[in-house]
C-alpha cells in the first residue's frame, strides 16, 4: 500500500513541475513579446506614429492589468480607486462600462482613425473606447448615438446607428 501512495505523490510532483515550467515559460514569452512591441514603437520615425504606438501598448498593458485584477478577486478595489503606485489616478482604466448587463448609451464627440485603421471613439460621458477589430463598414461621426453592451468573457460591443456592431475596449 505504501508503494501506491509513493507513486501517487511522485506522479503529482511531476505534474506540478510541468505546470510550473509552463507558467514560467508563458510569462517569459509575454514579457519578451511586450519588449518586442515597445522596441517596434521606438523604431517608428514619425513622432506622431511613435507616440500613438506607445499609447496603444500602454493602454493594452493597463487593460490587461485591470482584467487580471478583476479575475484575481471580485472583492478587491477597482483599479480606478486603487491605482498601482507607478500610475496616477488619471491614467487608471476602469474595466467595466456599467453595472453588469446594463448597456451604456452616449453620443460620439470625436472619432480618430489609428494607424492600423481601427477607431478611437470619445463619448460625451467622458469615456474613450478603442475598436479592436478592423471594420471598414463601421462609420461614426460626432453626434452619432452609440450603445455599448457587455459581451462574452468580459468583452464589450459598440453598436453604431447603422446597426453595425464591433468589439471595443475602454481606454479611458
Amino acid at each position: 500500500m505504501a508503494n501506491l501512495g509513493e507513486r501517487f505523490v511522485a506522479s503529482s510532483l511531476r505534474v506540478l513541475s510541468v505546470v510550473a515550467v509552463a507558467l514560467l515559460a508563458s510569462r517569459a514569452w509575454a514579457a519578451e513579446s511586450l519588449a518586442q512591441r515597445i522596441e517596434a514603437c521606438a523604431q517608428q520615425k514619425d513622432d506622431v506614429a511613435r507616440l500613438q504606438c506607445f499609447d496603444r501598448e500602454a493602454s493594452g498593458l493597463r487593460a490587461e492589468r485591470a482584467a487580471t485584477a478583476t479575475r484575481g478577486t471580485a472583492a478587491s478595489a477597482s483599479p480606478a480607486t486603487n491605482p498601482p503606485a507607478h500610475e496616477d489616478a488619471t491614467s487608471a482604466v476602469a474595466p467595466a462600462a456599467a453595472p453588469a448587463g446594463q448597456p451604456v448609451s452616449a453620443h460620439v464627440v470625436s472619432v480618430v482613425k489609428l494607424p492600423r485603421r481601427e477607431l478611437r471613439i470619445d463619448l460625451d460621458n467622458g469615456q474613450t473606447w478603442q475598436q479592436l477589430e478592423q471594420d471598414d463598414a463601421l462609420s461614426l461621426s460626432p453626434g452619432d448615438s452609440v450603445e455599448i453592451k457587455s459581451a462574452a468573457l468580459g468583452s464589450f460591443k459598440l453598436r453604431a446607428p447603422s446597426g453595425i456592431s464591433t468589439k471595443v475596449r475602454r481606454i479611458r
